[in-house]
């Protein structure tokens, strides 16, 4: 009634509304025209609200998953809009970019242009002329606050040496080391003046001026001004501090810039007699690899400098055959790889193989000898072997792997007077060889070849080397992280637990050895849902990589993966996104666009995009992961199956169903030969959710529900010893410490409840 009462009155017309105002006061009438105003506009109200209301009801058509329903609003927005989202091509990018033969347009700086840069502080639209000008008008800005306060606070005053320090910076960003070294040697001056040349103030001052002398190419004064610190670190602190170590190490760089070689190395070899001093046993020093690589740098300096090479055609004297004897070279091949340079330590390797070969057919060898040398050649194998896993070359570490196997067994052959403690000795070395080619068969997703190689080593290992070893640990933790592969997730976890304890107990807290195998175990929380303890697990070991490796090293950039998973299972995607793009940045940086790492952090980006709603971006993240793998993996490899997978339930999104069909389709395919028919595994039940998800929009619900179905049993088989405290427990732990159901379970289960409301739904 009342409705029906402000319309008739809102609709009075003017006439009627004049003659029925003419016997009214002027007061009535404005008190009669603010209530037609006022029912006016709550009728026009009423109706907006009934016309928000009805764009806020939920649509839902037999396409539609009932989480998809949209508001009416924005299905008509959408209807009257062009349609080129959902008509988009199918191939979002272009041809060059997918083509198997163009590996060298992946390189191209456009390429990956969906992934995000991190931010500049100039704007690229900033001209040259206007970047000088900037600079210069920040430069005199400082030098009249460092006017200032020499005048206000005098040449010694803190403030005084922050603003000349300030300055200093200014001229190192803009390359001015002239103008520098002006200013620095000014502000050593005074600090010394103040404090007295042994104050640790002064003494970085001088590190720093020293610096700066080398980067002004002044190697002179900067190995007069090294010379004093070193002095001053002897005094201080000893002849064998570690600082006096980085200050040698600083000179024969310095040495280097001008290649004085001989006076370099001696530099370099004094710095690494005096860090050895200080190294624990099973200790990782970065110190010490920084060291052995500023050797390797001279090494290959000099071996390749014109005037040394016509010096040995000539007949002189190799001063490095020595060196080359002593195994320098493979320590610094060492050092490398662990610094995450896998290229260069190749290369280093590669040499120590070829001058073997080469020493094989100048000496006539004995049995003894040549026993040791079919073992050195073995090894550095084994070394090229496990680099090219690194580099994401597994048929090449395959075949360097067997090749280490056939040396060994030709050692083997030619010295047949091995005692029985020996020839065990050496049948466990071809073993933990046959070890290193199941990690090759591992990743190449021959998980049963690697289980036969891994237990066939562990067994060995028991009975030569006994379980308290770190070699046993490894092989137990191989063997976890193979069962982790399968997502047997519980006896994953027990082996990978096994191996922590000895390594806790026979190495360091902060082994890589050790870290490795907190990584894995917090995989594991990751796949299990316990997401705050893999955050704080893997929180620590990112700060311990760092301050071992550095902040670019590939196993940091594993670490950030992993902390941009646990992101993402938290639905923080923003967060997530971060954390992939910087690993995909570093693992570009250090293993090259073309490594299969490189693809699985493509793969994750293309997911949180997905996820945002990005759905071209993540169409190009997958492509660019998919063809990679194809050229590094081949067509069937596991990783393929994963991309395969993620790319169905993009075209699923875009409701091209036929497509996406077909893409989980190819990934089941790969996931039952990989994992056999009767495996359950978490990627076959994630692909038989995208199939319901499909059979569900276009309202084949019997045919939904089976597939969901099938992916309840499987996740329920993979994650109820969760629940259950795991296998070893006969009992289920009391109701008050049960765990929730794993989300892939709840997931499941809302699938297969969705679908019955859908049929409901459905006329």
């Amino acid at each position: 009634l009342e409705r029906r009462e402000s319309s008739e009155l809102h609709f009075i017309s003017e006439d009627e509304g004049d003659s029925q105002d003419e016997g009214l006061s002027s007061k009535d009438q404005d008190s009669k025209l603010m209530k037609q105003k006022l029912i006016a506009s709550n009728s026009q109200q009423r109706k907006s609200d009934e016309d928000d209301l009805l764009a806020q009801m939920n649509v839902v058509s037999c396409e539609m998953n009932l989480d998809l329903a949209k508001p009416f609003e924005e299905v008509l927005k959408t209807e009257n809009k062009s349609s080129s989202k959902l008509a988009t091509p199918r191939n979002f990018t272009s041809p060059a970019l997918v083509s198997p033969q163009s590996n060298t347009s992946r390189k191209s700086q456009g390429l990956f242009s969906f992934v995000s840069s991190p931010s500049t502080s100039s704007s690229p639209n900033d001209s040259p002329r206007l970047e000088e000008e900037k600079y210069k008008k920040r430069v005199k800005t400082c030098v009249d606050v460092v006017k200032k306060h020499k005048k206000r606070y005098g040449q010694s005053h803190e403030e005084t040496l922050r603003a000349m320090n300030i300055l200093v910076e200014l001229y190192k960003d803009h390359k001015s080391y002239g103008d520098a070294v002006k200013y620095q040697k000014e502000m050593l001056k005074n600090q010394t003046s103040e404090l007295g040349e042994s104050n640790e103030e002064v003494l970085v001052t001088q590190i720093a001026l020293a610096d700066l002398y080398v980067k002004n190419h002044d190697i002179d004064a900067a190995i007069r001004e090294y010379d004093k610190v070193k002095d001053m670190q002897i005094r201080n602190y000893g002849e064998d501090h570690p600082s006096v170590a980085q200050t040698l190490n600083a000179m024969g760089l310095a040495e280097l810039h001008r290649d004085e070689f001989d006076i370099s190395m001696d530099f370099f070899q004094r710095a690494l007699k005096i860090q050895r001093k200080h190294l624990a046993p099973n200790e990782h020093n970065p110190d010490v690899s920084q060291t052995l690589v500023n050797i390797g740098e001279v090494y290959y300096k000099e071996r390749n400098d014109v005037s040394k090479i016509r010096f040995l055609t000539s007949g002189g004297r190799d001063t490095y055959k020595n060196f080359i004897e002593s195994g320098m070279l493979v320590k610094i091949a060492f050092s490398h790889a662990e610094r995450g340079e896998y290229t260069k330590a190749m290369q280093f390797y590669d040499e120590v193989l070829e001058l073997l070969r080469n020493q094989e057919h100048d000496k006539k060898l004995d049995d003894k000898n040549k026993f040791e040398y079919y073992y050195r050649v073995a090894s550095t194998m084994n070394c090229l072997g496990s680099l090219s896993v690194k580099t994401g070359r597994y048929e090449e570490a395959r075949d360097y792997h067997e090749q280490a196997i056939r040396t060994m067994s030709i050692a083997s052959s030619s010295n047949t007077g091995l005692s029985s403690a020996d020839k065990e000795k050496h049948d466990l070395d071809i073993s933990e060889t046959k070890c290193l080619l199941g990690i090759v068969e591992r990743l190449s997703g021959n998980f049963k070849k690697a289980s036969e190689l891994y237990n066939h080593t562990l067994n060995l290992q028991k009975r030569v080397l006994g379980i308290n070893h770190p070699r046993y640990a490894r092989t137990v933790f191989y063997l976890g992280v193979l069962d982790a592969s399968l997502c047997d997730y519980d006896a994953a976890y027990r082996k990978l637990q096994m191996a922590l304890d000895i390594q806790l107990e026979v190495l360091q807290e902060d082994h890589p050895d050790t870290l490795d195998t907190l990584s894995e175990i917090g995989l594991i929380h990751i796949h299990s849902d316990k997401l705050q303890e893999a955050q704080i697990l893997f929180a620590n070991v990112l700060e311990k990589r760092e301050s071992i490796f550095g902040p670019n090293h590939p196993d940091v950039a594993l670490t950030i993966h992993a902390l941009g998973q646990i992101h993402a299972s938290k639905k923080r995607y923003p967060a997530a996104l971060q954390c992939y793009e910087r690993c995909f940045r570093m693992r570009t940086k250090l293993l090259g666009v073309e490594h299969p790492l490189v693809a699985s952090a493509l793969t994750s980006i293309g997911n949180v995009y997905a996820k945002m709603g990005k759905l071209e971006k993540a169409n190009l993240s997958y492509k660019c992961a998919l063809q990679i793998q194809y050229d590094q993996l081949g067509e069937s490899h596991i990783d393929v199956a994963h991309t395969l997978h993620s790319m169905g339930l993009l075209l699923s999104l875009n409701r091209k169903y036929t497509d996406a069909f077909s893409k989980l389709e190819q990934a089941m395919t790969i996931a039952l030969k990989t994992f056999g028919l009767a495996k359950k595994h978490p990627l076959v039940a994630n692909i038989h959710m995208g199939m319901g998800e499909i059979h569900s929009a276009k309202c084949h619900f019997d045919n939904a529900r089976f597939e969901f179905k099938k992916a309840l049993d499987i996740y329920k088989n993979c994650f109820d010893f969760l629940m259950n405290g795991g296998e070893d427990n006969k009992q289920p732990p009391p109701q008050s410490q049960q765990q929730q159901p794993h989300s892939k379970i709840v997931e499941a289960m809302d699938a297969l409840s969705k679908v019955d409301n859908q049929e409901e739904l459905c006329v």
